[in-house]
């Protein structure tokens, strides 16, 4: 055998040891006593999944927390047996992850549901850096601002929610000891950074609506008929609007 398809063999015999079988292992790898090829391989195998798990639980505290060390463990085994790490960056293996639940729903039902908003806090701290813009920067646009499209720094996204995660995350973060019910209700989550700080909070309706239409390069005067049927419209616009800008959500400011 050549070392090449030798290399090949002990990859797969650590990260996907259900494929390799132990013949194979025996009649390729020297034994080392008291070891044989396959209790060596399997070595290797077991940190190789254990790595796995730790990477998951640095993105995904919280969903650890709730499921308990055996219960993520379990998990992190199934969701790589399904997903087995593709990229050299280990931190992209849990990007599936709120996928695999949706499909493999756990008791709460809202399993996915947390995973999903924990990637989005996880990639939103990672995500390149861009020097917000203050509201003066629309300002200085003066009559032309209805005109203007607004773009968001990257680390911001909106995230959609099939369950109203966010009181079960408040509890788990506190260390709460009673969790809140699942509440299946549908919810749009703002997730942004302030320097190394990641942040997030529930959106209104309105207000969801007005960033996708923004993000969707919507002129301000398009974004701010979101808020149409608000008691006051103009006002509610107006203090959203300040809020992006305060919340460095804005990037730049783009003139018609």
């Amino acid at each position: 055998m050549k070392l090449a398809q030798l290399q090949d063999l002990l990859a797969r015999a650590i990260a996907e040891p259900d494929t390799v079988p132990a013949e194979q292992l025996l009649s390729s790898i020297a034994p080392h006593a008291p070891l044989d090829a396959v209790a060596r391989a399997g070595i290797y195998a077991g940190m190789y999944r254990n790595r796995l798990a730790d990477a998951l639980r640095a993105d995904f505290p919280n969903l650890h927390r709730l499921l308990g060390d055996d219960g993520f463990l379990e998990l992190s085994r199934a969701y790589a047996a399904s997903h087995p790490s593709a990229s050299s960056d280990i931190g992209q293996f849990g990007r599936h992850l709120a996928d695999f639940l949706a499909q493999h729903p756990g008791p709460r039902g809202d399993e996915a549901d947390l995973a999903r908003l924990e990637w989005a806090l996880a990639q939103a701290f990672t995500a390149k850096d861009a020097a917000p813009v203050g509201q003066e920067a629309l300002g200085a646009l003066g009559e032309a601002a209805a005109e203007a499209r607004l773009h968001f720094v990257p680390a911001f996204q909106v995230v959609a929610l099939q369950h109203d995660v966010l009181p079960l995350w408040d509890a788990l973060e506190a260390g709460a000891e009673e969790l809140p019910a699942v509440d299946a209700q549908a919810v749009s989550v703002a997730v942004w950074r302030t320097g190394y700080q990641v942040l997030h909070r529930g959106l209104p309706a309105a207000e969801a609506e007005a960033v996708a239409r923004a993000q969707g390069g919507a002129s301000l005067a398009e974004v701010c008929e979101a808020f149409s049927e608000a008691e006051d419209a103009a006002g509610e616009a107006f203090r959203t609007l300040g809020a992006w800008f305060a919340g460095s959500w804005v990037a730049r400011v783009e003139s018609a």
